[in-house]
């Protein structure tokens, strides 16, 4: 096997058995998209306009919970971040959602 394959193989590897952290020189560290959102307790959707638990997404591979939504990993976002729409616009959107309310950002 040549040293391509083999550093792709032990990425692959390590990315099944969850092990990640000891890099060779060549090696990149495979990161999810959703690294960032996965430690946020609430999400909202700019689709559908509604906040969920994080998990209730990352349990439909970040596709939102609402039904007829098609919200998907691009059109969420976290709630706690104050700075972030549509709590920028709205600061009376209260820190503890309703699971589910609807929360526009006009």
């Amino acid at each position: 096997m040549d040293e391509a394959n083999e550093v792709s193989a032990r990425r692959t590897r390590a990315a099944a058995s969850g092990q990640g952290g000891q890099q060779g020189p060549h090696e990149v560290e495979v990161r999810s998209p959703d690294t960032g959102l996965r430690h946020h307790r609430w999400t909202w959707c700019q689709i559908g306009e509604r906040v969920y638990p994080t998990r209730r997404f990352l349990a439909r591979n970040w596709r939102c919970p609402t039904r007829g939504c098609d919200g998907g990993m691009i059109n969420v976002f976290p709630w706690e971040n104050p700075h972030f729409a549509p709590r920028q616009r709205h600061p009376e959107y209260p820190d503890d959602p309703l699971e589910g309310g609807w929360y526009p950002i006009l």
